[in-house]
């Protein structure tokens, strides 16, 4: 079998080989005749207008060699080769009936000189879909990482988690020098990588990381590549710093190590952070590129209380440390090893007083309203450790990549509720997680062969959730859960007449889990319930697509089966049930110009009947849930959708918009139900055989323009949402139509060369109304914004404020507001500074937040850390 394997993955090289011609040489400087490290070798291919458009490219290496594998489609191709400083050469290379050629450049030195004019060249610039930001032209003094810089560039923008888009939509990859060395946890760059070490931010559009499947599944999404500056190679590059103060009276402190090394064949990032001032680490640890797998907390189970949404920066009580460890090597031409590891501990603790109401039938008046003051305590560890094994050349993808995961969180809340009842609640629980997964595909002939796994599996067998009153235990509650997936799939992808792909994917995956509670009240009362379902599923996807210049198309028929076994331990029968599904989907993509591009989308697909897990389960009172039993099924639903995409650009002018309409309709076959007892417990039923129709319509925009004589830099992000759904509430079926208009500008203004302004704002209206009521309607408005202004008051001395407002309507329709204010000072130079910084100056001492959820408006109000004085040291070198 083993000989078989191998003998088929020679004649699949072999097949690769014979289709792709390979061309290398070298790059020398023509007066000198030294190797040219750096310069752009591109082949470009013509469109029969005259015009070429890059296809390939590639760098040359230390010894000044390159080399590039295409293969041939027609015979109008160049080969240009070119470095700032150089003449541009171009030479049409001449491959008939070749597999390799050598074509060798020797340049030019271009020397330009103009007494008494001053060239400015732009700072952003585009070569085919590639736009490159000069980093030395746009960053300024008062940008201390690369993600300040990020933030200015018109066409990117940078979420408050961390996450990176181009052009309204998420970046598919993030490269440092063309490796990826963090994957989807790329913000381990942005908030650590100096300015001063970047060169340029190159944005490539329509980028396909798996080179194999360049030409059968492009791609519309952008990959970001930090280049460095020549400075930054070949030695380490650290941050230090240390930091210390008063929060009240309590004495705070905090550090950080960041180290760094970049070299041609290899790259490394260590990150090392700890403070007691309540900031947290979460975005360097996120994985944005694949957040459902990478990540312990996408593992945990449901807290009995919501994460409030308030910064933890100004929780009462906080502290948090993380370690990182990232390191890639590059192992051949087209080969890279890559071993990741983190570490992460918090302890974060806030008080509030939370005001629930529940709008009854019968109106206003008889609304029913519950209030508790909460205590909460979150202590939480976490790591993670990887390896991934990556090959990408033109002819083979090959990618395994191993990830462990471990969490342990714990949980404590004291509940005084407005009813009379007293809780202490104490939880804990392990969780382990393993993952592998492998991508193979192959070039044979005009097509490609994929095949790609998944294995994984996650546990949490000790969970632990005790509950007191205020004399004694009231009850306690024990789970043990794991959960197994397993999943295979195969693909063909087959390209005829040049333009046109065929592609038939299918695949099988497996699920098994368990999930075993037992909850015990002190007066005897129990209940258990031994949960365990399997459910298989087959696929097979049929694909069409064309790939012209300056349009594609494709159009999807997925079809899906699924057999689902639920099965209850202690004897309790459940339903066995089966399902499948066909659904479609269209793609359009159009690129009229090299400014405007047009995406249309348009789907029906149908979920499946699958097993429900952590609901189906009974459990006893927590912190007002209490969950019933269900039949351990999710039934399937119908899911439509459509959208209209306009992106439009001018990387010259330093002008981005984009624009996207859509609607989205959900036919449901069951309706989740709630309800509320006596004590104000929220009663859920998983299922009720009601039906039930939920839309969503939505426009939004954003623009950016950068006027760089000017210093200005503005964004602007708006959308509109309207949403209607039904909900069942205390067993009556109710309308519940939503809208929402949001705007949220930015500015930066650099009016003179030591002052600079930053305004970011977010302004809401909410507006909620329930049918069959009387006075069934909610508004809402809330409003953020934080003002930032720096002045140097001398070239290493600056001063700087930081203003953060918040407002919103409260429950009492009335306008609550807060303000957040910091003052600093900070004496900078070239390798060390220094600062010191006071904030929450306005003594600001509560935060009201509020938040609709179905048939219930929650209104929190949050103690708040005392005025903080803080004073730091930090070197780098």
């Amino acid at each position: 079998m083993r000989s078989l394997f191998l003998f088929s993955l020679l004649l699949f090289s072999c097949g690769a080989l014979s289709a792709q011609v390979r061309i290398s040489g070298t790059v020398t400087d023509n007066a000198t005749g030294k190797p040219i490290l750096r310069a752009a070798v591109r082949l470009k291919r013509g469109d029969g207008t005259g015009k070429y458009r890059t296809i390939a490219y590639t760098f040359t290496n230390e010894k000044g060699e390159y080399m590039l594998s295409h293969k041939p489609e027609s015979e109008d191709y160049i080969l240009e080769c070119g470095l700032l400083g150089y003449n541009k050469e171009s030479i049409k290379p001449d491959w008939r009936d070749k597999s390799s050629i050598e074509v060798d450049f020797r340049l030019r030195e271009e020397r330009l000189v103009l007494p008494d004019v001053t060239v400015k060249s732009n700072p952003i610039r585009q070569s085919g879909d590639t736009i490159t930001y000069s980093v030395g032209q746009i960053a300024r003094k008062v940008d201390r990482t690369l993600e300040s810089v990020l933030k200015r560039l018109p066409g990117i923008s940078v979420e408050p988690s961390g996450e990176i888009k181009y052009n309204g939509k998420e970046i598919s990859k993030f490269y440092i020098e063309d490796l990826d060395l963090l994957g989807g946890r790329y913000a381990l760059a942005t908030k650590n990588i100096r300015p001063e070490d970047v060169a340029s931010i190159q944005v490539y559009e329509n980028h396909q990381p798996i080179r194999v499947k360049k030409d059968t599944d492009p791609s519309d999404k952008a990959a970001l590549n930090i280049r460095l500056k020549q400075k930054a190679f070949g030695h380490w590059l650290g941050i230090a710093e240390a930091i210390g103060g008063l929060s009240g009276k309590k004495a705070e402190y905090g550090g950080a190590v960041t180290a760094m090394s970049f070299h041609r064949k290899s790259q490394t990032l260590l990150v090392g952070k700890g403070n007691t001032f309540g900031r947290e680490y979460v975005a360097e640890q996120t994985d944005f590129l694949s957040p459902d797998v990478g990540n312990v907390a996408a593992t945990a189970f449901k807290l009995p209380y919501p994460r409030p949404p308030v910064d933890k920066e100004r929780y009462e009580r906080g502290r948090s440390g993380f370690a990182s460890g990232n390191t890639l090597f590059k192992t051949g031409t087209y080969t890279t090893l890559k071993l990741n590891a983190q570490y992460n501990g918090s302890d974060y603790g806030y008080k509030s007083q939370e005001k629930v109401e529940y709008i009854s039938k019968k109106g206003k008046d008889a609304n029913a309203t519950l209030t508790e003051d909460i205590a909460v305590s979150l202590p939480e560890h976490s790591s993670m450790m990887g390896v991934e094994y990556d090959h990408n050349s033109p002819s083979l993808y090959l990618s395994s990549g191993t990830k462990l995961f471990w969490g342990r969180r714990k949980s404590g809340a004291e509940i005084n509720s407005s009813k009379g009842l007293y809780f202490l609640e104490n939880s804990k629980a392990n969780i382990y997680n393993v993952y592998n997964t492998t991508k193979v595909d192959k070039k044979l002939g005009d097509g490609v062969f994929s095949i790609y796994s998944t294995i994984g599996y996650k546990s949490m067998p000790d969970y632990l959730l005790e509950i007191f009153s205020k004399k004694e235990k009231y009850a306690d509650q024990k789970i043990n859960d794991r959960d197994l997936n397993f999943k295979i799939s195969s693909g063909w992808a087959w390209i005829f007449r040049q333009k046109f792909v065929l592609d038939l994917s299918g695949g099988i995956a497996a699920h098994s889990s368990r999930i075993h509670t037992i909850g015990e009240y002190t007066n005897g009362d129990k209940m258990e319930n031994d949960f365990e379902g399997f459910e298989t599923d087959a696929r097979l996807t049929p694909k069409i697509s064309f790939n012209g210049i300056k349009s594609r198309f494709s159009f999807t028929l997925p079809f899906r089966y699924r057999l689902s076994n639920p099965k209850n331990r202690l004897g309790k029968s459940l339903p066995m049930a089966s399902d499948w599904a066909v659904g479609g989907n269209m793609n359009v993509h159009l690129t009229p110009s090299s400014s405007n591009t047009w995406r249309i989308n348009a789907g029906l697909n149908k979920s499946l009947t699958g097993i429900n897990r952590y609901l189906s389960a009974p459990i006893i009172r927590t912190h007002r849930y209490l969950h019933t039993s269900g039949t351990g099924l999710d039934m399937s639903e119908w899911r439509g959708n459509t959208s209209l995409t306009w992106n439009y650009k001018n990387p010259g002018n330093a002008f981005f918009l984009n624009a996207s309409a859509g609607y989205s309709i959900v036919l449901k076959n069951t309706l989740s139900s709630l309800s509320v007892d006596e004590n104000m417990n929220e009663v859920v039923s998983v299922h009720s055989r009601k039906g039930s129709t939920d839309q969503m319509y939505t426009l939004s925009g954003d623009i950016g323009k950068t006027f760089f004589d000017a210093g200005l830099t503005l964004k602007l992000n708006g959308g509109v949402l309207l949403s209607h759904n039904d909900v069942l509430f205390n067993n009556e079926v109710l309308n519940v139509m939503s809208g929402r208009v949001n705007l949220s500008p930015e500015i930066y203004y650099f009016p003179l060369k030591n002052l600079s302004f930053r305004l970011d704002a977010d302004l809401s209206v909410s507006d909620m109304k329930i049918y069959q009521q009387s006075e069934g309607r909610r508004r809402r408005f809330d409003m953020g914004a934080e003002l930032l202004v720096d002045y140097s008051v001398t070239d290493p001395l600056q001063l700087y404020g930081i203003v953060k407002y918040l407002a919103l309507t409260s429950e009492t329709d009335q306008l609550e507001n807060n303000f957040d204010i910091s003052i600093g000072l900070r004496y900078k130079k070239e390798f060390w500074e220094m600062w010191f910084e006071g904030r929450n100056l306005g003594r600001e001492k509560e935060l009201v937040r509020q938040f609709y959820s179905d048939l219930m408006i929650r209104s929190m109000r949050y103690s708040l850390r005392p005025f903080t004085l803080e004073a730091g040291i930090r070197f780098s070198w």
